[in-house]
Parts: structure tokens; sequence; C-alpha cells
């Protein structure tokens, strides 16, 4: 059930599971924005999105890499849409064997099989786990040059956004 989440602290929390799923040959990070305001989620499935893409990004670094975990605040991709509101930014990103386009679209793309891969969620599956929670996704892949899925959050309006003007 959503409810307020502080993501700095939940990446905190996640550093375990994060350093138990990866090599020794994948370096990892996780970098959050200051003063990042509070998510509108359910934790456990944010987690379970995590957990998944970086178990994906373990699979696609087979001799090893880098899997960066981001926090920040943004406008997603479709706010030209007409979403104007920001959004936590959260993103996987590693420096794998990369993609084609046409994995880049699986968020697009309601039709895709939902199967999950050997180790968990397909991307369709985090995909549609995200829209529940009023989030979007975004993939970003090339060839040789890795992967980044960026999740897009509710963000809960900091104390500046709610004072009448």
């Amino acid at each position: 059930m959503p409810e307020p989440v502080d993501i700095r602290r939940s990446l905190e929390l996640f550093k375990t599971a994060f350093a138990s799923v990866l090599s020794t040959d994948i370096c990892r990070a996780i970098e959050v924005a200051d003063n990042l305001p509070l998510a509108f989620v359910d934790r456990q499935l944010v987690d379970l999105a995590l957990l998944n893409l970086v178990l994906g990004a373990h699979d696609a670094m087979p001799d090893g890499g880098n899997v960066t975990i981001a926090a920040g605040l943004g406008f997603p991709p479709s706010s030209h849409i007409g979403l104007s509101e920001r959004m936590i930014h959260l993103s996987v990103t590693e420096t794998g064997l990369g993609g084609s386009e046409a994995a880049a679209k699986i968020s697009e793309d309601a039709s895709l099989p939902l199967e999950s891969n050997e180790n968990g969620l397909s991307l369709a599956m985090i995909g549609q786990l995200i829209k529940s929670l009023q989030g979007e996704l975004s993939i970003t892949s090339a060839p040789r040059q890795g992967t980044s899925v960026d999740l897009w959050l509710p963000a809960l309006p900091t104390h500046s956004e709610t004072k009448p003007a």
C-alpha cells in the first residue's frame, strides 16, 4: 500500500541486498541527490523492482562492470504530454552488454509478454508494477554501452511547494 517513503533511507537499507547479489567483479554505487522529497509508493514493490533490475544488470555483465543506483528529482519523459509535476527519478544503470532499440521500447508496449527472466521479473512486469504506483518506466540501452532503467515515482510536495502564493 502506498505511503510516504524516504528514498535515501530505503536505498541505505537496500545496500546489503545490492552487494549480496552482485559478483565481486562488479563495482556498485548508490547516489542520492540532496533534499529529495518523500516518495508516495509501496516500498516493498519498489525494493522488488530494484532487486530485479540489479539481477538483470548482473546478468548483462558476465565479465564485470559497474552498476549505479541513483535517485534525484525531475520531470519524466512524458511530461511534455501534460504531466507537469516533478517525480522521484530512480535509475539503475549498468555498463554491460546493452540491448537493442526493441529493449528500450518495452516500457511502451503493454502487449509484450510478461514472463520473468531466469532471475526474476521481466521489464514489462516491472513497468506494470511502477505504473500501478502512478509512476513511469523508461529505458535507454545501446549495444556494448550498457542500459539505464529509469523509474519515475510520485513525490510528495515539499513545504515550499504547498505554501500559498
